[in-house]
């Protein structure tokens, strides 16, 4: 889960020469495959929410990125049913703040690259054309995606989170900061990774940024030693 958000959470990078605003929709796979999850992201300027549909309890888990802080904010809600810290029964939930990887050139660390390939195909996807690369990473792991000029860079940060060992992922990492949306990325065996669905452009208000009511931040609170109350609307 917390590789998904990463993918889903630092998106919009770049900014291209017209900035996408509007909402993206986009099938993200489960672990082989199985268990695809739909993703909502909402971009305007450096700034995007995404929203994911927690399975089986009516929740949602959503996240603001902040392109040019390279930051995103985390916002969690409670499982139902469990037991809240004292003084905040009526909090819904957790704020977390994490540093988001700053992209640049398409190079690993240590000086490790990945190869990039163009495969010399296209497709459309959600209206909009692309065009099919495929990168093979130090440790011989290919992965394919199809890459839109048409929408900028909408996706870098969320797609290059970080693995476990603090590293982005190498085709993250291959695309580095340019400035194109992966429409699609998945794995020649067949594996989907993910895949935008639709695409609305459309204005959007930046009070959907603000910090949901009723969520409480952990970290604050910890180090005051105190309780925070939760936000207001």
């Amino acid at each position: 889960m917390r590789t998904i958000l990463l993918l889903a959470g630092s998106l919009l990078a770049l900014a291209p020469d017209a900035p996408f605003e509007g909402t993206l929709t986009v099938r993200v796979g489960g672990p082989g495959g199985t268990g695809a999850m739909v993703m909502k992201l909402t971009a305007k300027g450096t700034k995007v929410l995404t929203v994911m549909a927690l399975p089986g309890n009516n929740q949602e888990l959503r996240s603001v990125t902040d392109n040019k802080a390279h930051t995103t904010t985390n916002f969690t809600p409670f499982p139902p049913g469990m037991a809240k810290p004292a003084g905040v029964a009526d909090a819904k939930g957790v704020v977390t703040v994490v540093k988001n990887p700053v992209f640049g050139p398409p190079v690993m660390k240590r000086g490790e690259k990945t190869d990039i390939r163009a495969l010399g195909t296209s497709q459309s996807i959600a209206g909009y054309r692309c065009d099919d690369f495929e990168f093979t990473g130090e440790a011989g792991a290919v992965t394919r995606m199809c890459l839109s000029k048409q929408l900028g860079a909408i996706f870098p940060g969320v797609m290059g989170g970080k693995n476990l060992n603090g590293q982005a992922t190498p085709w993250a990492a291959a695309l580095g900061d340019k400035p194109m949306t992966p429409l699609k990325v998945w794995r020649p065996g067949g594996e989907t990774i993910l895949e935008v669905i639709e695409v609305k452009r459309q204005l959007v208000s930046p009070h959907v940024f603000d910090a949901p009511p009723g969520y409480i931040d952990i970290a604050t609170a910890m180090k005051n030693r105190t309780t925070l109350p939760p936000s207001r609307p």
